[in-house]
């Protein structure tokens, strides 16, 4: 990801990252019916209305291709394709094409996690030291053994989000690419830990390529080899797999980065975090047999077990204000699908992204993949699979039972209105005024006479309070002049107070995504302030150098900031001083509390230890 100064592109972060769709779609199993029976003429009306929409979304977000299932009642009732695969070739996209699903793997090892606790060979609650001895991480007040299974399937077993280096291999995979992440024991010798577990939802791909180690051990197989014969051979998932399959290489899809230039899938080390490869049919498979579980059938899981898995476990984690996630599917409630709640996982890979959703409660679900998606990657897929769950609802419940909802329109589109916006309560005073600090950057808060404004990246962006409680945030050109931009109408935050302070809590279309902790400046010693300049990688093995780091002081804040390009992104975060050696990234949630080891280099000076990287100023 190229370093973005617009504001909205910074708030979205780092969740992943288009040419205009060319026309034509190819569609497999898409399901036919004459016309002259009334059902099935509604059906094909809804589906064409459908076929609209997604193709006017694919243009908003510049994604070349697509792939969609929608199943209901055990069975699809639509998986297809739309624009190219390989728009060089001229092949098109249909329910047959791989794509990369990014984080939607998690879904993949969560299942065999939990094939393995109805096995009796893995406790959920057992600490994942039981499996894996020689991991050993350092702690801050708290005790390594407190990280179980289950808190690394719900990411609040504070393990640090990333393993930075070598986190991506390219478009090319090396030899070692499927057994890479077996070394991450060995590679975390002398970490920490991020915070204590079950105190905050910090997102961990670390955790996850971890499980994968936790699954080669209790089941005595490699973890491509179980899952495959554990998931995916059960349920005729035969295009699915966590590593490339020669003999399917013409149904891969082409990525294209920006929507123009073409690469293929990217490889990564941390496999079971991200690596599944799948297609719109066999995502079916997958959405039927979920589903089939939630309803007390056979499926994907023992019913009692897919139970627990859609069951919140973050109910007592103060810090997670709104946000509700089981064992690895999140929970959602969704204002266009009212009083339903809604399970899903996005996966970000960029150019790929994927975003998966069921309601358990209407025996329904979505599954999507696009080869691009400009603007909030994954989250950009969220009108396609709301609207799309509306119309299989309206189509099996006869469209009386689903009311429009809070932001649908009268044709079922979402995206209505939010509630009114209203005048800045008097408990939102001076208190809240100051610097946050999130996985996005810094942010300022200030009033301005009775409204608030809020600073990220040197812009200014309107704060704006609603009748239920949440703000949006609004641009004016030079300060004037109101500019409509798409992507920071789907920005919404609180302020809730926690711990004596006020926290943001912020959600990207309806989906929280991560907190803002107020921070306040600490006197910084002149021995910290001479470690401020660029810092050049010095791993004996980097090869060519990935990723720029920086230690800078930054005046109008009072804080030290580290500064990075790497995992894709550009990010500034502040940095606290924990003793003479060592600091912590400021903040929590995703990538914060992590910690930077200052060591002596012999007679040169001294190296920074962070992230797997080896710095040398």
């Amino acid at each position: 990801m190229k370093k973005n100064h617009c504001p909205i592109a910074a708030l979205v972060g780092t969740i992943g990252l288009g040419l205009i769709l060319l026309s034509g779609c190819a569609t497999a199993r898409e399901p036919q019916g004459s016309t002259a029976n009334p059902a099935l003429a509604e059906r094909g009306r809804a589906l064409a209305s459908l076929d609209a929409y997604i193709e006017s979304e694919m243009k908003r977000i510049k994604a070349p291709g697509l792939g969609i299932t929608i199943v209901s009642g055990g069975a699809a009732i639509l998986e297809k394709g739309y624009g190219f695969a390989n728009r060089e070739a001229g092949k098109k996209v249909d329910a047959d094409t791989i794509f990369n699903v990014g984080s939607v793997s998690k879904l993949f090892t969560n299942a065999a996690i939990m094939k393995l606790v109805e096995a009796g060979k893995v406790d959920l609650d057992a600490p994942v030291t039981t499996y894996i001895p020689e991991l050993s991480l350092k702690t801050r007040g708290s005790s390594f053994s407190d990280v179980t299974v289950r808190s690394m399937l719900t990411h609040h077993s504070g393990m640090p989000s990333d393993l930075a280096r070598n986190f991506f291999f390219g478009q090319t995979a090396p030899a070692n690419h499927t057994t890479a992440f077996r070394s991450l024991p060995m590679d975390l010798e002398g970490s920490y830990v991020a915070t204590a577990p079950g105190t905050i939802f910090s997102y961990s791909n670390l955790s996850f390529s971890l499980l994968g180690i936790v699954i080669e051990r209790a089941s005595g197989m490699s973890f491509e080899d179980y899952v495959q014969e554990a998931v995916l051979k059960p349920l005729g998932m035969d295009s699915s797999s966590f590593n490339f399959k020669p003999l399917l290489s013409g149904r891969y899809s082409k990525g294209y980065l920006g929507g123009k230039q073409p690469v293929n899938m990217p490889a990564i080390r941390d496999i079971p975090a991200g690596q599944l490869s799948s297609s719109a049919h066999d995502m079916s498979l997958f959405l039927e047999a979920a589903l089939a579980s939630a309803r007390g059938g056979d499926g994907l899981l023992r019913p009692g077990t897919m139970k627990a898995v859609l069951t919140q476990q973050n109910a007592n984690v103060p810090l997670d204000f709104d946000f509700r996630i089981g064992l690895t599917w999140w929970l959602m409630d969704i204002p266009e699908l009212p009083g339903l709640v809604v399970a899903g996982h996005g996966g970000d890979l960029p150019p790929f992204h994927s975003l998966i959703l069921i309601v358990p409660e209407k025996d329904v679900g979505v599954e999507i993949n696009v080869n691009n998606a400009e603007g909030a990657g994954s989250l950009e897929l969220r009108n396609i699979a709301v609207r799309a769950l509306r119309t299989a609802i309206a189509l099996k419940d006869g469209g009386e039972s689903l009311a429009p909802g809070a932001r649908t329109s009268a044709d079922g589109t979402p995206g209505g209105a939010a509630s009114r916006v209203a005048p800045l309560p008097a408990v939102y005073d001076s208190s809240v005024d100051g610097w946050y600090s999130s996985g996005i950057g810094m942010l300022k808060i200030r009033h301005a006479g009775n409204a608030l404004k809020l600073e990220l990246s040197g812009h200014q962006l309107d704060v704006v309070y609603h009748e239920d409680g949440r703000f949006t945030l609004g641009y004016k050109l030079v300060g004037l002049i109101p500019i409509d931009i798409p992507m920071l109408r789907t920005v919404t935050f609180r302020m809730p107070e926690y711990q004596g302070k006020r926290w943001i809590a912020f959600s990207l279309s309806d989906i929280p995504f991560g907190v803002g902790e107020k921070l306040t400046p600490e006197p910084i010693d002149r021995a910290w302030m001479a470690r401020v300049g660029k810092y050049a990688i010095r791993n004996p093995d980097q090869g060519k150098a990935f990723g720029n780091f920086a230690i800078r002081f930054d005046k109008p804040s009072g804080f030290l900031m580290l500064d990075m390009t790497e995992l894709g992104g550009a990010v500034s975060v502040p940095i606290r001083p924990i003793g003479r050696d060592e600091f912590v990234t400021w903040g929590m949630g995703r990538s914060m509390n992590e910690t930077g080891i200052f060591a002596p280099d012999g007679s040169s000076g001294e190296t920074l230890e962070f992230s797997g990287f080896r710095l040398k100023q």
